[in-house]
């Protein structure tokens, strides 16, 4: 009676073993490509980060004695500040997520990374020429 018992355990080690060796063979992508990934994605967001900059510096040193303060103006810049730091995050959790493959990562980095695009297309498209 205890055979089987001792059968079924033993193929229960054999399924862990052979899970834990698929997971130990997922190898990390290569850095060089998470590297650029990075830097093409710092690129993309330098010159909407620097527009941000000086949207809330403007916005917030504007108070109602110079003639362009108004009452949303602490609300507008926490989302440029937030705008920001979107774009300062997302790459960089971009070329984490495409190295160690990780569920998580990509979450975190496409939920910083769609306001970030959309801030920066924005004002790319708002910038005079």
């Amino acid at each position: 009676m205890s055979h089987p018992m001792y059968e079924h355990h033993d193929q229960h080690q054999l399924d862990v073993g052979a899970r834990a060796s698929a997971v130990a063979r997922v190898k990390p992508r290569n850095a060089v490509w998470a590297a650029l990934m990075a830097v093409v994605g710092y690129g993309l967001f330098a010159v909407p980060m620097i527009v941000l900059v000086f949207i809330a510096m403007f916005n917030s040193a504007s108070g109602p004695g110079l003639g362009g303060g108004h009452e949303g103006a602490g609300f507008f810049v926490f989302l440029c500040v937030a705008g920001i730091l979107c774009m300062v995050t997302s790459p960089a959790l971009m070329a984490f997520a495409f190295t160690f493959r990780n569920r998580s990562l990509w979450i975190a980095a496409i939920c910083t990374a769609a306001p970030a695009l959309v801030v920066a297309f924005m004002i790319y498209i708002n910038l005079p020429v």
